[in-house]
């Protein structure tokens, strides 16, 4: 595929629809990170995101809805606490369950919580009770579900504004992430979707992940999935994956999340106030984190 034909492609399937009635009505977006398959980087990406919109100005609130496989909180370097299951219970109420770091909320669940484990208590709805009594007092509210198909996840998914959809090259995550949408689309009536591409190598990966999930999605469910962008394969240490992206703020990967929210920002209505607006330079082709020259100069024309 030619390059100019690339770029008219990726245009074309690479919008948000703007929820004009949100900013009209003073409300929140809301926003699901969910992914057919475990691993992918999805809490990564919906964290380090949700960080950067607070940069750009934004009031966000970040809920984990993994409710008690939850490592929000340990990638941030924040004490694990029991207080969601306080909050469940109703002896804290939301001020006192949320956890503020760098200007985000956050909403941590629990690890291992025998109480949860044991509740027969419907998560979803909770977290949509949230939403309704918070949406006024934020910008952005950014919903990380489980990976799969579980009806909690997929409630969460279709009440939303947005539904972004990570993916890995890895061929259970493409088939994976297509069961998400087809679930998403059969029973809840869902026809837009955003994909994003992580732990690429190269371009061509990259658009042979998105084209053939994107014409997939068009050609049998008659649905849209928006191509929202990718990130490259960063091939840090396990160990340091996490000090990489939340403990860094000079390295230049952030350009790839700052890069993503302000896309969020500009096609969703909302109306930024830049923290640190000018302060992240796109990596220059050849360093580090550059696929190749050629690849790193046409990425950044694609967007």
């Amino acid at each position: 595929m030619s390059e100019s034909r690339v770029s008219n492609w990726l245009l074309e399937n690479n919008q948000f629809t703007k929820p004009e009635l949100n900013v009209l009505n003073n409300r929140a977006v809301t926003i699901n990170f969910t992914g057919g398959k475990g691993g992918v980087g999805k809490t990564t990406l919906a964290l380090k995101i949700s960080l950067e919109l607070t940069k750009l100005g934004m009031r966000v609130l970040y809920i984990d809805c993994d409710y008690n496989l939850s490592n929000s909180a340990i990638k941030l370097g924040l004490p694990m606490t029991e207080s969601f299951v306080d909050y469940l219970e109703g002896r804290l109420t939301f001020s006192k369950v949320v956890r503020s770091y760098k200007g985000l909320t956050l909403l941590p669940a629990c690890n291992g919580s025998l109480d949860v484990h044991g509740c027969s208590k419907r998560f979803e709805d909770y977290v949509i009770s949230i939403i309704g009594s918070q949406e006024k007092n934020f910008d952005y509210i950014i919903l990380d579900s489980s990976a799969g198909i579980q009806k909690d996840s997929a409630a969460l998914s279709a009440y939303c504004d947005h539904r972004i959809i990570v993916v890995t090259p890895d061929r259970s995550s493409i088939t994976d992430s297509y069961s998400v949408i087809k679930i998403l689309n059969k029973l809840h009536g869902v026809k837009e979707f955003s994909l994003l591409v992580n732990r690429v190598k190269s371009e061509k990966q990259f658009l042979s992940v998105s084209k053939t999930l994107s014409e997939t999605v068009d050609g049998f469910l008659k649905a849209r999935l928006k191509i929202l962008g990718h990130f490259p394969d960063f091939n840090f240490e396990l160990d340091d994956f996490d000090r990489q992206i939340f403990h860094r703020e000079n390295s230049s990967i952030q350009y790839f999340f700052h890069k993503i929210a302000k896309k969020i920002v500009d096609e969703t209505g909302a109306q930024s106030n830049p923290v640190n607006a000018g302060l992240i330079e796109e990596p220059k082709p050849g360093s580090e984190w550059s696929l190749s020259k050629q690849e790193s100069s046409n990425r950044f024309q694609m967007f």
